[in-house]
């Protein structure tokens, strides 16, 4: 079985993190990296994604939080009958 790991980019202000731009693995409730810049954010992310043994995904959000891109890294398994 093939595991899908999704990071996520967000813009976060308020609340017990600091203020800025958070990477954040998908199911987890707390941020990976919290970066000032939204480039930097992007980097680790895609870094980690990259270095797994599994399918990593990256979404980037707008400061609104809508989903501005999505990028996948790794092989999709093969899909057979069932």
């Amino acid at each position: 079985m093939v595991i899908r790991r999704a990071y996520h980019v967000v813009f976060h202000m308020n609340g017990a993190w600091p203020a800025g731009w958070h990477t954040l693995c998908e199911g987890s409730g707390f941020p990976k990296r919290v970066s000032k810049t939204k480039a930097a954010a992007i980097r680790y992310a895609r870094r980690l994604a990259r270095s797994r043994r599994h399918i990593g995904q990256v979404i980037i959000h707008r400061k609104n939080g809508q989903i501005e891109r999505e990028y996948t890294y790794g092989a999709d398994p093969v899909e057979t009958k069932g």
